[in-house]
């Protein structure tokens, strides 16, 4: 019960502060393309413009091409996807057929229908690929190269067509670089945040002291030599309080913030969908928030923690 009661929530708290210290440090050099509040990548799309590289991929339709020169399938084109397909007629043929006669002779009346993938230990020759095929006709794994922005509380960092990659110098009131686009993202994309990146700074400080009160006042739950002290029974049980008070009014500060922040930078990432000068490009609210709503989460477990023991403790006198 011990570790219910008193270590669980100070590792769900400890939890909270290090992945909100996380989201407030990013975009850095190393987490500039894991964590981020927004990203702005280049999509795919397609020769008659309604097809964007994300919708293609949402296809996983996959046939086996040949890509090597020597091979007899090397020089046929595959037709479409329909073409390809068997009837339903022909399929139920195929069954029936298969359970009367062996495989082989199954295979030499419909041969497209036992098309034999390349075995494990062929799977490393360049004989055959495994391309999936999108919704245009085009595989579905395409690896779209361009420069892309990642925007966090304290900087951006970009990364040219060429993968060279640089970052802000991480400041409390930070004026985003969005040059490396050759679209005008600035005319939509806020250059600084409405809400000041130090509520985050201030959530995390008391939510700190937050979490050493409550430790200090579970003391006696792993020191039983000191728990049956009135003086130190006293001054638990005001650290508990004050810890409670501080975590929650962190909690108030980081809903906040991540609240207020959401709005402004979901409406910026409409708007610059929806315009149309922005073709080629796609920004999006990246993983970032999500990061600070199982912080906010993991947060809430020690202050129901605290308030369960106060009221406990509240019966028992």
């Amino acid at each position: 019960m011990t570790f219910f009661r008193h270590t669980l929530p100070a590792i769900s708290h400890l939890t909270a502060i290090i992945l909100t210290l996380l989201v407030l440090l990013s975009p850095t050099p190393t987490l500039r393309s894991s964590v981020s509040l927004v990203s702005v990548t280049p999509v795919y799309e397609s020769a008659n413009g309604t097809t964007s590289g994300l919708a293609a991929r949402s296809i996983n339709k996959a046939r086996y091409i040949s890509t090597d020169s020597a091979s007899p399938h090397s020089q046929a084109k595959p037709g479409p996807i329909r073409a390809r397909r068997l009837t339903a007629e022909r399929q139920h043929a195929v069954l029936r057929l298969r359970r009367r006669v062996p495989r082989a002779a199954a295979c030499s009346v419909f041969p497209e229908s036992c098309v034999v993938a390349p075995s494990r230990a062929d799977s490393t020759s360049s004989w055959w690929k495994r391309e999936p095929i999108g919704l245009d006709g085009m595989p579905a794994t395409i690896e779209v190269k361009g420069p892309r922005v990642w925007v966090g509380p304290l900087g951006s960092s970009s990364s040219t067509e060429a993968g060279k990659t640089a970052c802000q110098t991480p400041s409390f009131s930070p004026s985003f670089d969005y040059s490396v686009l050759p679209v005008p993202a600035d005319a939509y994309l806020p250059a600084s945040l409405k809400t000041p990146p130090a509520l985050f700074l201030v959530a995390i400080l008391l939510s700190f002291l937050g979490l050493c009160a409550c430790v200090f006042a579970s003391l006696p739950a792993y020191s039983p030599s000191i728990s049956g002290r009135p003086k130190f029974a006293a001054l638990s049980l005001w650290s508990r309080q004050g810890g409670v008070l501080l975590t929650a009014v962190a909690f108030v500060f980081g809903l906040a913030a991540s609240a207020a922040l959401h709005v402004q930078l979901g409406k910026a990432v409409d708007a610059f969908n929806g315009a149309d000068d922005t073709q080629g490009f796609q920004a999006s609210t990246s993983n970032g928030f999500i990061i600070l709503w199982v912080s906010l989460v993991f947060t809430l477990i020690p202050i129901a923690s605290s308030i369960f023991h106060l009221l406990r403790g509240a019966q028992k006198a």
